[in-house]
């Protein structure tokens, strides 16, 4: 980030400790503490009572805004927690499931990443920021590591897809939200792994990733010219108005 949008974040947030690799803050206030000089973890991290119960703020995300001006949404541990069990028990992930972790920290997606291998026990692949940036070498990753659970936006499966001779036999589990899903995509998905489970998923960061999901199944693709939003997620629900903002019943 550059670094006028870092005080803004730093400012707006009321940070007190700063956890990075770079200790060039100009705040003084801050209390930087240098992860990257770690050796040993207990002697070097400073120890603080946990005391998060479940209305507990868990983490604070900043997104584009509606006015322009970064917006900073707020997610408590219950809420997050929600989203998570019901994904893992929905999808059954387990000890035996890798993620590969293709989204930045400052894009919901990877607090499923994260915080969805571990409540199942399962591996967390973390690409280095080169790897990131090259398709190729994910195709690499993924099957050198045995990723199951691809998580991501649209555009980086595309960028998967694009790839020679693209299988990953070892995915079961694909999960696309953030934008746009064409139905192209979607088989071209399907037909590169007829095996895996294809979900499209959706909702405002404001819900804890997400509200919605919906199978896409190649049946279903056959009948469609485009993917449905989808279904409520567990303890969520979806309401449809008209026009005229009145409620639309569901079929």
């Amino acid at each position: 980030y550059p670094k006028n949008r870092i005080d803004y974040l730093l400012k707006e947030t009321n940070i007190k400790m700063v956890l990075s690799a770079n200790t060039l803050f100009s705040d003084k206030s801050l209390e930087v503490v240098d992860v990257g000089s770690f050796v040993d973890l207990d002697s070097k991290m400073p120890h603080y009572p946990i005391k998060a119960k479940s209305n507990s703020l868990a983490y604070t995300i900043f997104t584009s805004g509606s006015t322009g001006t970064p917006k900073g949404v707020m997610v408590t541990h219950a809420n997050i927690a929600n989203t998570i069990r019901d994904i893992n028990q929905r999808f059954e992930l387990s000890s035996r499931d890798n993620f590969f972790a293709i989204s930045e920290l400052n894009f919901d997606l990877s607090v499923y990443d994260i915080y969805g291998a571990l409540e199942a026990g399962a591996t967390i692949v973390i690409p280095t920021e080169k790897e990131k940036s090259d398709p190729s070498i994910w195709l690499e990753i993924v099957q050198k590591e045995q990723i199951t659970i691809w998580n991501s936006v649209p555009a980086f499966m595309q960028l998967l897809l694009s790839q020679p001779d693209a299988r990953f036999d070892t995915i079961r589990l694909t999960l696309l939200s953030g934008d746009f899903i064409s139905t192209k995509l979607a088989e071209d998905i399907l037909q590169a792994n007829p095996k895996q489970q294809l979900i499209s998923l959706g909702g405002a960061t404001e819900a804890s990733i997400w509200s919605i999901y919906y199978p896409i199944t190649a049946e279903s693709l056959a009948k469609l010219d485009k993917i449905p939003y989808g279904y409520p997620l567990a303890n969520q629900e979806i309401y449809i108005w008209d026009r005229g903002l009145q409620s639309v019943p569901c079929m």
